[in-house]
């Protein structure tokens, strides 16, 4: 079955670009292949193998075992990781609006962080202001933001109407996923607002990892084309 389960953890992985997965994928297939040979050569059970385990004969039986045991933990493991993907496969938002931004955090979430165009619309934002606000169009901001959002490790799965990103940030070893909306409009002064949530699939708490890759966010875009930089990247004006 350790082949089996590869090949499907192997699509998951692959969809999500998850790296981590697609190794433990293909690292299933090739032991689930050289158990399932060992085993016909050998034309003995699994259970049989385990019997001798047991037994006192010597280092090489104790190698056979510790494989088997190996593959065992890693069916396990990687049944672990389907269901997550499974579980997880799309983001829990309560809802969006018409413009693909999400219409707020779950009531009560401790997962979920978000910075809105007024502060009435944020959420657990640990103090972080409203509106954030950056210099330039939004088409320049929008290049700024794919750019940060791929330093802090995240993939971006979709833009729309050069406004709206979205992107999913996966954790190495169990594949939960994260997802990150921002959304761009054009403050009355020519500067780009933008508008951001993080939130976990999974969870009931998120131990501040949403709060901090905002905070992050927020810092790194200031950095580029906040209000008092000068920069070329962001020298145009923001209209509607």
């Amino acid at each position: 079955g350790l082949p089996i389960l590869g090949l499907v953890l192997l699509v998951l992985a692959s969809l999500r670009g998850w790296g981590w997965g697609v190794f433990i994928s293909v690292l299933d297939i090739l032991i689930g292949i050289c158990a399932w040979a060992f085993i016909k050569i050998r034309k003995k059970s699994v259970q049989t193998l385990l019997a001798e385990l047991r037994s006192p004969l010597g280092p090489p039986v104790m190698l056979r075992g510790s494989i088997i045991v190996a593959t065992d933990v890693l069916l396990f493991y990687s049944l672990l990781l389907i269901v997550v993907q499974v579980i997880a496969s799309s983001p829990v938002w309560p809802g969006t609006r018409a413009d693909g931004f999400p219409t707020a955090c779950p009531v009560k979430s401790q997962n979920c962080v978000r910075i809105g165009n007024t502060t009435q619309d944020s959420y657990a934002a640990g103090g972080l202001a409203a509106p954030f606000q950056l210099k330039g169009s939004a088409a320049q901001a929008m290049v700024v933001l794919e750019r940060v959002v791929a330093v802090l490790g995240g993939r971006v799965v979709e833009k729309r109407k050069g406004t709206l990103l979205r992107a999913e940030f996966t954790t190495f070893t169990m594949g939960f996923t994260d997802d990150l909306c921002l959304l761009l409009s054009c403050a009355p002064g020519g500067q780009v607002m933008v508008a951001m949530q993080s939130e976990s699939r999974l969870g009931i708490v998120d131990l501040g990892v949403n709060l901090g890759r905002v905070t992050k966010l927020t810092q790194a875009l200031t950095a580029a084309c906040g209000p008092n930089t000068s920069n070329a990247e962001c020298d145009q004006t923001c209209s509607a």
